[in-house]
């Protein structure tokens, strides 16, 4: 059985997010991530028991990690921050729907 769920979010619904985001992007100024960490979170996900869409949106880190990884790559700074900053709150386990979650950990990511 399938079920297909729209959520009619206003910009202002998002705002959370957007938060949670630039927390992120902020938060990379105090620590030493790399987008590789992402591979790293990949590679300890039990992707068998995710669901079908989220393993098709996790396919496509390998492809970011390695464009930011590019250094012939002229992707503006604000791109590649904005990128950057989604790898990390990727890899951040306590966001705002915890990572740990059965089903749904992911689903802000």
């Amino acid at each position: 059985m399938q079920l297909n769920v729209e959520l009619p979010l206003r910009e202002q619904d998002l705002a959370p997010f957007h938060a949670a985001w630039q927390a992120q992007v902020r938060a990379l100024r105090d620590r030493d991530f790399r987008p590789a960490d992402a591979l790293d979170l990949l590679s300890g996900l039990d992707r068998d028991s995710q669901p079908r869409w989220l393993r098709q949106r996790l396919d496509r880190v390998p492809d970011i990690v390695g464009l930011l990884a590019q250094p012939g790559w002229a992707l503006p700074e604000a791109d590649r921050a904005g990128l950057t900053g989604a790898l990390a709150y990727l890899c951040e386990a306590d966001d705002l729907i915890p990572d740990h979650e059965p089903g749904f950990g992911l689903l802000d990511d």
